[in-house]
């Protein structure tokens, strides 16, 4: 009987982590390709350098459009903008279109698995998906993670979940190996140079809804209550302030930042990476509610089919609509939803 090495299809973006991604994997005997999609949002000037990576691993890479699908996922952003909500783009984008679309794209031409550069740990058994925080911590994306249905994670590999970024970085520069020195900030489909607003307002196919701040010693007026989100610096008279709540009439209510800290964090939408039935509510877990922050102690009091509700037993500043609540048991993910 002959056998056959699995075929794996690597995100390349150019940058450090999707690199040594394919590197690894090559060296651990896979099939490897590469696949890098343009969203068609700000010029890719990353081509030249995927295609010396290529030569460099002697792999192939397959270029592909995906700007229907980002446009699409973009619109949906708007619309719960609109309502008051602030989504995790790069979440969304995560779920919806790398372990969505591109995730089906290689599945259907043939491979077993899609890698990308991500550091979490996915681990695959008979039966089920597990996932844990990353070795390294500090570079840590399980949070992410939570909100992706398993079937979605069976054919995931994210290899770097075992390793340190700083040992990576050294490794690669021995190795030669090309790949974006600068590190990724902020949104991929925003160019240099642009404020998210002025994307915003280029992009919204919706009016900005204006309103009042709204503070305990007076209003003034503002010109986009989409731009804003619940625990924002505003700065008005010469006072710092945060926002702690937006208004259906385009209002928005702002404070001091003490008065933005809360115990009590629902989630709906929810994502079990577990039974249910497992989760015991006399049990003591862990509660993320911001990429890359120390996850806080807390108490699930209560589920139903549609809503999740956990008591932090330090404040947490700021739970907002629409972000992602992911929670933990120790370095395990257990469940993962949308703050409501």
């Amino acid at each position: 009987m002959t056998l056959t090495m699995s075929k794996v299809l690597v995100a390349l973006s150019g940058g450090l982590d999707s690199s040594y991604t394919a590197y690894l994997l090559k060296n651990q005997g896979y099939h490897v390709d590469g696949i890098h999609f343009s969203n068609g949002l700000v010029n890719d000037d990353n081509t030249d350098l995927i295609h010396k990576i290529s030569q460099i691993l002697e792999i192939d890479v397959q270029f592909i459009d995906i700007q229907q699908q980002f446009e699409q996922l973009l619109d949906e952003i708007d619309i719960e903008m609109c309502h008051r909500s602030t989504p995790n783009i790069c979440v969304l984008c995560a779920r919806n279109i790398k372990f969505g679309y591109v995730m089906n794209y290689a599945l259907e031409h043939g491979y077993d698995y899609l890698a990308t550069g991500h550091y979490v740990q996915i681990t695959e058994t008979r039966d089920d998906v597990i996932i844990d925080r990353a070795i390294d911590q500090s570079k840590d994306q399980s949070y992410g993670f939570s909100v992706i249905p398993k079937k979605q994670l069976r054919h995931a590999l994210t290899p770097l979940g075992k390793h340190i970024k700083t040992t990576i970085r050294r490794h690669a520069l021995e190795l030669g190996l090309p790949f974006i020195h600068r590190e990724s900030h902020g949104l991929c489909f925003k160019k240099t140079g642009v404020s998210f607003t002025q994307f915003y307002n280029q992009y919204t196919k919706y009016a900005l809804i204006s309103g009042q701040f709204i503070e305990p010693n007076g209003t003034c007026e503002h010109h986009g209550q989409q731009l804003y989100t619940k625990g924002q610096k505003v700065h008005i008279n010469g006072k710092k302030l945060f926002v702690k709540d937006k208004l259906s009439n385009g209002d928005i209510i702002i404070t001091t930042r003490e008065n933005l800290f809360e115990n009590i964090v629902k989630i709906t939408k929810i994502n079990y990476m577990i039974d249910p039935d497992q989760i015991n509510l006399a049990k003591q877990y862990q509660i993320m509610i911001r990429y890359n922050t120390v996850p806080v102690k807390c108490l699930i009091t209560d589920i139903t089919d549609d809503c999740l509700t956990v008591r932090t037993e330090s404040p947490v500043f700021a739970p907002t609509s629409g972000q992602i609540g992911a929670i933990y048991d120790g370095i395990h993910v257990l469940i993962g939803g949308f703050i409501c």
